[in-house]
């Protein structure tokens, strides 16, 4: 009889092909992140795998896993045996969201602080003020909270919409992050931009920015010029037309209220599937999408390396229906710090799951 895989051997074996295939895009992380999952006993869930690796300079591979509230609503505990920290902290969260949201954990095996998590939790289509003001006084950051409710208010009138928090607990004096989504109706619009160019105008430059407004809305070409210049926005503009991705904006508040110096934008894939993405890597679109990530220079040539991601393999079980290892990529991040592109990253995903 054969035994059937545990989830700790499922990640070694898709940690073991990808160092072994694509070493120029994941690098030598992999004993890192198995010390840290079996230190934490991380792996009672069937959960997605998730790497973040920069497409420039040393190859690396952060870690994190993506669980759902449903598995933690009832339970005392997250692991069975009182040993994991954010346990409460996750039941919590579901009791205000309900059983159907995602929320990641993420160690920083990069940087050599594996065993201290970030966790991001989904608080799209949501009451998101409630799930930040509990959670933040779960955590001991009530203090926090009159900025965070002020930004989101400041998004909202730029039809920004909250889709995630990030509580940076590996970072000493750690931010936390905001995520936006960005409404695919505004960035259609002639002047699609305006609205995100504001939001960031106002978080940054503060009462300043009424001043500027007024002074751009008597002129909008005037204003489009100067925002123009900014190339988050310009990359913005150039990523609102590619119909086969979905954008979201990352900031950072840090604990003094003012805004992280690196703000990012989140490209996610639309498509979804092996044989979808498969078609992808080969089509005029995606092929647009990296020559543009190539000409503003955020990634290099280990982007060859992307088919070598996108797989499924048998995996050897005593079950009835066949198992697989399930390998795509995720999304991109573009990233900025005061004005000036950072190398982008992708992210990777894997999971068990049957025949598909």
């Amino acid at each position: 009889m054969v035994t059937r895989l545990s989830n700790y051997e499922v990640l070694e074996g898709w940690l073991d092909y990808l160092q072994d295939k694509v070493a120029a895009l994941v690098g030598t992380s992999k004993d890192q992140i198995l010390e840290s999952v079996r230190r934490q006993n991380l792996l009672q869930r069937e959960q997605f795998y998730c790497l973040e690796c920069p497409l420039q300079g040393e190859p690396s591979m952060d870690f994190a896993l993506q669980y759902q509230t449903k598995d933690f609503l009832g339970t005392r505990d997250f692991t069975g045996n009182n040993s994991f920290r954010y346990a409460r902290f996750f039941n919590l969260y579901g009791q205000m969201v309900g059983p159907d949201k995602k929320f990641y954990l993420e160690f920083e095996t990069i940087k050599g602080v594996g065993m201290a998590a970030a966790v991001f939790l989904d608080i799209h289509n949501v009451d998101a003020e409630r799930v930040i003001q509990r959670t933040l006084a779960f955590q001991a950051e009530a203090r926090r909270m009159p900025r965070i409710l002020e930004i989101i208010e400041i998004a909202k009138k730029y039809e920004l919409v909250p889709s995630n928090i990030g509580f940076i607990y590996s970072h000493l004096n750690g931010p936390l992050r905001l995520t936006f989504a960005i409404q695919l109706e505004v960035l259609l619009l002639p002047d699609r931009y305006d609205p995100y160019a504001y939001f960031a105008l106002e978080l940054g430059m503060g009462k300043q920015s009424e001043t500027l407004q007024k002074a751009f809305a008597k002129n909008p070409d005037q204003f489009r010029m100067f925002v123009g210049n900014t190339v988050l926005m310009q990359d913005l503009v150039e990523l609102s037309n590619f119909d086969f991705l979905d954008c979201y904006l990352d900031i950072d508040i840090m604990p003094d209220g003012s805004i992280g110096d690196i703000m990012g934008i989140e490209v996610v894939l639309g498509v979804q599937s092996i044989e979808g993405q498969h078609e992808m890597l080969h089509s005029k679109e995606f092929a647009e999408f990296i020559f543009f990530l190539q000409k503003i220079n955020v990634i290099d040539e280990r982007i060859v390396c992307f088919a070598d991601c996108i797989f499924y393999a048998n995996l050897p079980q005593a079950l009835d229906s066949q198992e697989v290892l399930v390998s795509m990529l995720s999304h991109f991040k573009l990233r900025y710090k005061q004005g000036k592109r950072l190398p982008a990253k992708v992210y990777l995903q894997g999971n068990r799951s049957y025949e598909i």
